[in-house]
């Protein structure tokens, strides 16, 4: 049962226009894709900075910064998990 008005105009919405549910898929998959980039951009450098500062401790303060970089890109991910990051179009 749809109690939100808001949800049932959602409803007929999706039924008399499908073809932007499948472009909104498409949309989200894309997002996907690059946050999963980033994620293995994210764990690559996370896990070069760990073993670079155990095997490197000369260079502690070069692994650091890498380590910083690849908290940005995480931060960058997570962002785009945020739904009210996402514009949506009345």
């Amino acid at each position: 049962m749809v109690s939100n008005p808001n949800e049932r105009h959602s409803i007929f919405e999706r039924l008399n226009h499908p073809e932007r549910e499948e472009r909104q898929r498409m949309k989200e998959r894309k997002m996907l894709i690059l946050r999963n980039i980033l994620n293995a951009i994210f764990m690559l450098l996370a896990a070069a900075t760990m073993i670079g500062i155990w095997a490197f401790p000369e260079y502690t303060n070069q692994w650091y910064i890498i380590g910083l970089i690849a908290v940005c890109i995480k931060i960058v991910e997570v962002m785009f998990r945020m739904p009210g990051m996402k514009k949506y179009k009345k």
